[in-house]
């Protein structure tokens, strides 16, 4: 029966039909999922200050001589990530040894003599315990995207300088090589692939999307004694900040880097992406593992810090993480920082496991899995809205202690990042009163003479009023929609979002 269920589950998945296909390819989730469950362990070890030698006594098959799933490894792994009321097996149950025996199927390469399955129950139990919604989730993210980086290399057609091309080609394997790096591409030569050249950033582009590229870096010409160089990473969300750009350098600093400029900026690039790849992969120590290493390159003092010290917060290492705020607000310039953070941030040590990754701002839990509701999990803002979040909610919360210029950043970040469609009801208030915020800081701006599109203002308030609940908002929008013919409009914005709320219906008269 169990057998059955997973078979027919898997058949009818897209990103598994062609994995049941081959009886060793059959048990590849269970291996990956297992891995998953090992990391895990071992993170729970260590944040109790257990030893490391201690995960034999959770996992079985540690070593690459198959033996045997014993008892304990079941009792204890149970008793670590389930209280008893909790657990809805019972407490003799035999499933978690099925578990690791299909682990053990695939890791051994069939070779182990195991031919059952699990019930999809026990794979939605263990997803949750790595911190995913539900075995479904684990498919996604684990199947649907690779484990490293493709880089497609492109040089100008123009230019003929081949020792650029060539240095920096092998800048970038020395970094693959030298770190390990979980990245691929036509950088790497295989089957006697050769550089391709394009006429345009645009050309050079489609021939990165040909090769199924993440990443695309461009040597656009030359022009005197610099070098223009693109990059680009096709996932929106990694593209923002530094994950892509454009930059002028002197040939002879490519040629002969002493000083490492270049290479400090492409591994930075390499960094960022490769941490929010493997953030929307939840692996989240491997995330904030490349994102300490991007910290290092001292190349932003603002964004990766304060990334840091989410990933740092949701693995629950609170005193690394208080530093990494406590470094970022004092820089900023928030008033009485240590004050402040104290206050603000509940740092999630030696909760309950079953609570999942989460931060506490204000006694306010937000999980890392309730983020959006009823949202496809296909959408690249799934994981990666949750950084927007806690920076909306600490930016409601300290707004007053920030300096003007820290504040409109904050605001633009926000704004510019944010994506609510299908986010869960009760964070996107917060984000209706940032939108209304920047939407007066651009009428400021537009007062003092500066260069300020109307569209973007009544873009800003339509956001605002789409989501928020706060009458004085709704008010002040509706009088600055009437003078710009844009009343119309909002008033169908707001049947869409309020029909049930009436008396936002009524400032509107709707």
């Amino acid at each position: 029966m169990a057998a059955l269920q997973y078979l027919n589950y898997a058949k009818n998945h897209p990103y598994l039909k062609e994995l049941v296909q081959d009886e060793r390819g059959k048990y590849e989730p269970f291996y990956k999922l297992g891995e998953r469950v090992k990391d895990k362990v071992a993170e729970l070890l260590r944040i109790r200050g257990r030893r490391e030698n201690e995960l034999s006594e959770y996992i079985p098959f540690l070593n690459n001589d198959p033996g045997e799933v014993k008892q304990n490894h079941q009792t204890n792994l149970r008793k670590l990530g389930w209280p008893d009321d909790q657990w809805p097996f019972a407490k003799d149950s035999k499933i978690l040894r099925s578990f690791w025996y299909c682990y053990a199927k695939f890791k051994y390469d069939g070779k182990f003599r195991y031919d059952g399955f699990v019930k999809l129950d026990i794979l939605d139990l263990l997803s949750q315990f790595v911190g995913l919604r539900d075995f479904g989730e684990f498919v996604h993210v684990e199947f649907s995207c690779p484990d490293g980086l493709v880089i497609a290399l492109v040089n100008n057609t123009t230019t003929k300088d081949a020792q650029i091309k060539d240095n920096l080609k092998l800048l970038l394997l020395n970094l693959i090589e030298n770190e390990n790096l979980p990245i691929s591409g036509n950088i790497n030569g295989a089957g006697g692939q050769r550089i391709p050249s394009a006429n345009t950033f645009s050309e050079a582009k489609e021939i990165a999307i040909e090769d199924k590229a993440d990443l695309v870096i461009f040597v656009n010409g030359t022009a005197g004694d610099f070098v223009s160089l693109n990059c680009h990473a096709f996932n929106e969300v990694w593209a923002q900040h530094h994950g892509s750009w454009e930059k002028k350098i002197r040939i002879h600093e490519i040629i002969n880097d002493e000083d490492k400029v270049l290479q400090k900026k492409i591994q930075h690039t390499l960094y960022w992406c490769l941490s929010h790849l493997y953030f929307f992969k939840r692996r989240l120590q491997l995330s904030c593992d490349y994102l300490t290493k991007a910290k290092r390159l001292k190349l932003d003092t603002i964004e990766v810090p304060f990334r840091l010290g989410v990933l740092h917060d949701l693995l629950e290492k609170p005193n690394i993480a208080k530093t990494e705020y406590l470094r970022l607000l004092t820089q900023i310039g928030v008033e009485d920082a240590a004050i402040q953070l104290k206050h603000l941030i509940e740092t999630n040590e030696n909760q309950p496991t079953n609570n999942g990754n989460y931060i506490k701002i204000e006694g306010n839990m937000i999980k890392l899995d309730d983020i959006y509701i009823g949202l496809s999990v296909d959408h690249v803002e799934k994981n990666m809205m949750y950084f927007e979040i806690v920076r909306t909610k600490l930016f409601s919360l300290l707004r007053e202690k920030l300096p003007r210029d820290a504040y409109e950043r904050t605001l633009d970040k926000i704004t510019k990042n944010s994506k609510l469609d299908g986010l869960a009801e009760k964070y996107k208030p917060m984000f209706g009163e940032a939108f209304f915020e920047m939407g007066m800081v651009l009428i400021e701006k537009f007062q003092k003479g500066e260069d300020v599109d109307l569209d973007n203002i009544c873009n800003c308030f339509e956001k605002a009023v789409s989501v928020c609940t706060k009458e004085r908002i709704h008010t002040y929008c509706f009088e600055f929609f009437g003078k710009f013919d844009y009343l119309q409009k909002i008033k169908n914005v707001i049947l869409e979002n309020h029909r049930n709320r009436s008396d936002i219906l009524a400032i509107y008269s709707v």
